[in-house]
């Protein structure tokens, strides 16, 4: 009997230490989550047709990477994604990725027309300038007729080398 105890005891204990920890998963949003306004969702996608059916629909695509896009849908917007059969769940602050880029200007008032847009500028030198920008920013600069060219995918991966060994 004892030995019975033991052997279920050990059983449990070991049968417990094998299982996987289960992997946080994000609930997919529904209508209730817009009621508030718009929302940031992470949304799955598979090619880029996709993302540009989103931004046709007025839909305000901030970042696009490979099988995602971070948008910032209404209720509306939201309901038409759901139509589409696209999933969404709610964005994490890591997935708000920022490109590194070069603007080329040709006048100094260049300069202010891009700050106005809301890019995060570094630098200006002569008639370049350097910022980061979310995707949705890089398709206005370029819509007005700057030249843009992404320097990094990840301008967050530019920071952390920067920073100091501890």
């Amino acid at each position: 009997m004892i030995k019975t105890h033991c052997l279920i005891a050990l059983t449990l204990i070991l049968g417990a230490g094998c299982q996987q920890k289960p992997q946080q998963q994000r609930e997919a949003v529904t209508q209730a989550y817009f009621t508030e306004g718009p929302k940031l969702v992470k949304i799955s996608i598979t090619d880029s047709g996709e993302v540009e059916q989103l931004i046709s629909d007025g839909i305000e695509v901030i970042v696009v990477e490979p099988g995602y896009v971070i948008a910032r849908p209404n209720q509306s917007q939201a309901a038409a994604i759901q139509n589409l059969a696209l999933s969404m769940t709610p964005a994490h602050e890591a997935e708000l990725v920022q490109r590194l880029i070069r603007v080329i200007v040709t006048k100094p008032a260049d300069v202010q027309k891009l700050v106005d847009i809301g890019i995060d500028t570094w630098e200006v030198r002569g008639d370049t300038v350097l910022a980061r920008a979310y995707d949705n920013y890089i398709r206005r600069i370029r819509k007005m007729g700057f030249t843009v060219t992404i320097l990094k995918s990840n301008a967050a991966d530019l920071l952390k080398k920067m920073q100091p060994k501890k």
